[in-house]
This record gives C-alpha cells, structure tokens and sequence, in this order.
C-alpha cells in the first residue's frame, strides 16, 4: 500500500501513514469516496505535462531519454521497500517482537513536558497494556528519536509560531480523520 502524505515530515512513512497502516494491519474497510476536484485536476495537470514531455526529440528519444525512466523506477523501488520495512516494524510492534533499538516518540504524559521516547522494549512491561500512549513517532535508535523530537518542536514553531505540540497534533489529528489533512 502507498503512504503518500502531504505533511512535511522528513520521516518516512509519516505518522499519518503509520496511522494508516495499523488500519490496514487491524483490517479496517475502507469505503471509497468521490475524488475531490483538487486532486483530479492535478492528475490532469500531470497527464498533460507527461504527455507534452512524452514528444520524440529529433535524436529519436523520449523527452526525459531512458535514463529519466530507471532513475524513477528506482526512485520507486526504493519508496516501495521502505513502505514495506515499515509496515514490517508496524507488525513487529503489535505482535511484541522484541526491537532493541526502536524508540516510540509519545505525548509526554504530564503537561509539563512536550513529548517522550522510550526503548519499545519498555513498552513491553505489563503496565503498559492498558495505558494510552498517544504515538507521535517511531525512530530507529536513540540519536534519530532526538532528531526526530527536535523536528516535530522546530515544525510546530515554525507553523505556530509556539510550542504547543498538544493542541497542534490535535487539530492535526481532527483533520486527518475529517479527510482534510
């Protein structure tokens, strides 16, 4: 499945295609819906601009040359393991496979904090299963969960103009489930 987010998360997948992966993992239906005018005119716009690019050059090649093709292939391929890896990591978490160096970023549970990250294997302990735990993120190894922090605090800040990831990821949150994120 594609995970293709408009946010500007330099994660990939992002936490709105995590989301949307534990939904396919738990085996929610999707319904589908009628495709909003903005999104069939940029298909449009694309089908254009490929069919315009598409025109023979006078040496006989395609616009882009055979090069252009495998760079994006590749490009694709690429993007296709790592959805994978991460669905991978996604299973790993919710059959409690052991994952010594996965970090979970969370809300912080005190208001005096912004956020939190743990080892997963501490969300292995018992008192866990019950407890909410908001994920705001998934890093591998310790020193991308700070880098992975200091990039949620900077985009906060920078679309805010404060420091209130709570109220952010909540009206976030609202609108990836209204279908407007």
């Amino acid at each position: 499945p594609l995970c293709r987010c408009s946010c500007p998360s330099r994660q990939y997948p992002c936490k709105h295609g995590l989301a949307l992966l534990f939904e396919i993992e738990k085996g929610k239906d999707f319904g589908i819906c009628q495709l909003p005018d903005s999104i069939r005119e940029k298909r449009e716009k694309k089908e254009k601009r490929a069919a315009k690019s598409g025109e023979k050059r006078p040496d006989g090649k395609g616009a882009k040359g055979a090069k252009g093709k495998k760079a994006s292939r590749g490009a694709r391929v690429k993007k296709m393991k790592k959805q994978l890896e991460g669905i991978s990591v996604l299973k790993k978490l919710m059959d409690r496979t052991l994952q010594p160096s996965l970090y979970i970023l969370t809300l912080a549970r005190g208001e005096q904090n912004l956020l939190e990250f743990y080892p997963a294997l501490l969300l292995q302990q018992p008192w866990y299963d019950d407890a909410e735990v908001f994920v705001v993120g998934i890093a591998e190894g310790y020193d991308a969960a700070v880098y992975l922090v200091e990039e949620i605090v900077r985009q906060v800040l920078e679309e805010t103009g404060e420091t209130d990831i709570r109220r952010f990821l909540a009206e976030r949150q609202g609108r990836f489930e209204e279908g407007l994120a």
